[in-house]
């Protein structure tokens, strides 16, 4: 029974997001009210604010909805890199039925500190969730919580340069969000492997 409500909770939520971008690109995410979300939805404003108080909460939500599928079944690839691109391919491929929505609120995030600071702290989520999905531990060459933070910090920056190139792509194959998200992951490979010879020579 518990895991029966589960999935007709994880079903319903999936309806809800879907239609929260599909208003979103008809009407922008500043102009998007509670009510109108909760009429797309046949749901009364009190009880979808039972769990999302605000547009906040459910653009939050959304984002940990989009990690937890890209984070689903084995990643593919022998390396950390290999895997970490084929996580985040996967995220853009979940984003693309929905570009419309998700670039108008990347666009207005530029015009708009309150939503950049939404979004910001749940792109720290996403960045953790692919790492665990990748396999990264924490414990790669450089070790303890500052390896994890770099690493953290570094797949963050790959993730913006990346979702930039996402934004901008129009083409049905995505080639050049591969490419960036590719060279991306090259910079941030090299970039980790530096600071472990530095790190090497100073613990000596």
């Amino acid at each position: 029974m518990k895991k029966a409500r589960s999935n007709n909770r994880n079903n319903g939520d999936d309806r809800l997001f879907k239609t929260v971008l599909a208003l979103a690109a008809r009407h922008g995410w500043a102009a998007l009210t509670m009510a109108q979300i909760a009429r797309a939805a046949k749901t009364s404003t009190a009880k979808l604010k039972q769990r999302f108080p605000g547009k906040a909460d459910l653009l939050r939500a959304i984002i940990g909805h989009f990690d937890t599928m890209m984070c689903k079944g084995k990643a593919e690839g022998d390396t950390m890199r290999d895997r970490l691109f084929d996580i985040l391919m996967r995220r853009f491929e979940l984003m693309q039925p929905h570009r419309t929505g998700i670039t108008r609120i990347m666009d207005e995030a530029r015009e708009d500190p309150s939503l950049l600071c939404t979004i910001a702290p749940a792109l720290r989520g996403t960045v953790l969730a692919a790492l665990r999905a990748a396999g990264e531990g924490g414990n790669g060459t450089i070790k303890g919580k500052l390896g994890s933070e770099t690493k953290a910090a570094g797949l963050g920056m790959v993730c913006l340069y990346a979702g930039f190139a996402w934004h901008n792509d129009t083409s049905r194959d995505l080639a050049k969000t591969m490419a960036a998200l590719d060279r991306g992951l090259g910079y941030a490979e090299a970039g980790m492997k530096f600071l472990a010879r530095k790190t090497a020579r100073t613990s000596h």
